[in-house]
């Protein structure tokens, strides 16, 4: 039996940070990954998504003559390649991963990993002895039990999708969230027909409603279906199958078909957390997840948890955090714990969107007495030369009784790459005036933050 002071269990964000911290402060680590390094993120989601919703993005804006003062004859979209690169990109991050792992003298291991108690770990064939262990075991997407779905030629999950070489003609997405709306509106910009079934009745809940709306607008010719479940899946030629639809009122006559000939199952993810060994080890769960602490610990003694088998935040950001909070704790740092009310959140639509903190109605459903104030991108003059009349916005909630900053929300072109400045703001708690006393760059869309903010010191606002 070998011995280790760390057994990390899942090689991505959450995983691969906690082993190369723990590296770094002189521990010995052995991570063990079932498939491949970086996850699903890095594999199959944040990444080959981004690069491919960059290649859309241009398409779709030289095909519209969007770029002002630039005539170009018709675009030829050389998917391909595209694929390619998304391939190249994937890889050379696979490869810095390991490179990070390396240098912080992680051991690796290719292998699936179980708990073998609460101080072991078995995995390929042999029992490891560990001071503490970490499970970042990950996700997978959650397939809906929808009849006649499971049996569709035509259903796919998002892995599955971005590995097709061949683009839908009529794309059906069961799901408005972060991954629905992403691939939804990268495949119609490359030409698919696309239709977004959703059993809320807003897209993003965590969006403010009124960015959500300019989000869809923005977003045709994407057919929008909210309040709205599918009944059924159902065959309809060799190949295509057609989702039979209804909205979640009754009424008479709306149920309705909607063809497709690739239907992508965007209805959430489910923990990674089966036959991990957790009753024997004494690792509680609940619904489907690993109970933790904020200091990420569960209920077995120096086993910790992080990423999406928690379930609180699945995002890749999100797990990092995590992980790196829960080695600082198994170090002996006992004041380290995750805080949930400063994780940013972005879409990398087009435009894009991204908030951090409450929503106007969440703080007033917390009984806080607020004050909110938005305006539009486009007063920025950076923002209209570049980008024309394309909705943006920026709206700041705050309290309105000591003025400190509870959540920032946008919509709009670079609002991925602004979004970090109003997680700091929240977590260390400032307030409008001070944060208003900051000095923004122009010109920039990022000034418009500002002039928000200048607007709540005045006491402008609801």
């Amino acid at each position: 039996m070998r011995d280790y002071d760390l057994v990390v269990v899942g090689g991505g964000p959450g995983g691969y940070v906690a082993a190369a911290e723990a590296g770094k402060r002189g521990k010995s680590v052995l991570l063990v990954e079932e498939g491949r390094l970086g996850g699903v993120c890095l594999n199959a989601g944040c990444i080959p998504t981004k690069t491919l919703l960059h290649t859309s993005r241009l398409y779709s804006q030289i095909l519209k003559g969007d770029v002002k003062g630039i005539a170009a004859a018709r675009p030829e979209l050389a998917w391909e390649e595209a694929l390619e690169w998304k391939d190249e990109v994937v890889s050379t991050f696979r490869k810095s991963v390991e490179s990070i792992l390396k240098t912080a003298k992680v051991d690796v291991l290719q292998a699936r990993a179980r708990l073998a108690g609460r101080s072991a770990v078995e995995a390929g064939g042999e029992v490891f002895s560990a001071r503490a262990i970490v499970i970042a075991a990950g996700s997978r997407p959650s397939i809906p039990p929808i009849p006649g779905l499971g049996d569709s030629m035509a259903a796919v999950n998002s892995t599955e999708l971005l590995d097709r070489k061949a683009l839908p003609e009529r794309l059906a997405v069961i799901g408005a969230g972060v991954v629905g709306l992403e691939l939804g509106a990268m495949y119609s910009q490359l030409g698919s027909k696309v239709d977004i079934v959703e059993m809320l009745p807003d897209v993003l809940p965590f969006m403010e409603p009124e960015q959500a709306k300019g989000l869809m607008r923005s977003l045709q010719p994407i057919d929008f279906h909210l309040d709205t479940r599918v009944l059924s899946v159902e065959r309809e030629g060799e190949t295509a199958s057609a989702l039979v639809v209804a909205p979640n009122r009754d009424g008479a006559g709306a149920v309705r078909r909607i063809a497709a000939d690739t239907i992508l199952v965007a209805t959430g993810r489910r923990a990674n957390i089966e036959d991990l060994g957790l009753e024997g080890a004494g690792v509680k769960t609940a619904r489907g997840f690993i109970l933790v602490n904020e200091r990420m610990e569960t209920s077995a003694p120096r086993v910790y948890a992080v990423g999406d088998v928690v379930g609180t935040s699945l995002f890749a950001h999100s797990a990092s955090r995590m992980a790196e909070v829960a080695v600082k704790v198994l170090c002996g740092d006992r004041t380290a714990a995750m805080r949930y009310d400063a994780i940013p959140w972005a879409l990398y639509t087009w435009p894009e969107a991204a908030g951090c903190g409450l929503t106007e109605a969440a703080a007033i459903a917390e009984g806080r007495q607020v004050r909110a104030v938005q305006l539009p991108l486009r007063t920025s003059a950076r923002f209209f030369a570049e980008q024309g009349k394309q909705p943006g916005m920026i709206k700041v909630v705050a309290d309105a009784e000591q003025g400190r900053i509870l959540g920032v929300h946008m919509l709009g072109a670079g609002c991925s790459e602004m979004i970090w400045g109003a997680s700091m703001a929240v977590r260390l708690g400032l307030t409008v005036e001070e944060a208003a006393e900051t000095i923004f760059p122009h010109p920039t869309a990022g000034e418009v933050l500002r002039d928000v903010l200048v607007r709540l010191v005045a006491g402008r606002g609801n």
